[in-house]
């Protein structure tokens, strides 16, 4: 959802969609569910602070309520946070703090 947000017009139904999307990854990672095989994230949690922050900013980007122009900012701030964040795992960086196993 947040490789491809589509457009302005359709940005307040993905916004939901993605924020559903991501509800289930947090629930699903919080539960202790394998982690995908594209993270090999260190799991000592040391250093976890810039990747807490990004996970932060990604959910609360993600549960903005507002017509299509909010919708939009804060679709396109989700999807830069998740692309950072995303990066950050798959080089090994540790999980957020409420994915800490």
């Amino acid at each position: 959802m947040l490789a491809t947000p589509g457009t302005y017009g359709d940005s307040a139904a993905n916004l939901r969609r993605a924020d559903s999307a991501f509800d289930v990854l947090d629930r699903l990672m919080r539960d202790g569910a394998p982690l995908p095989s594209r993270w090999p994230v260190e799991r000592d949690g040391n250093g976890h602070e810039h990747v807490t922050v990004l996970y932060d900013s990604v959910s609360e980007s993600l549960r903005e309520v507002g017509g299509p122009l909010r919708s939009f900012a804060s679709l396109r701030r989700a999807v830069a946070d998740w692309h950072e964040l995303d990066t950050v795992l798959r080089s090994g960086g540790p999980l957020p703090e409420p994915w800490q196993r």
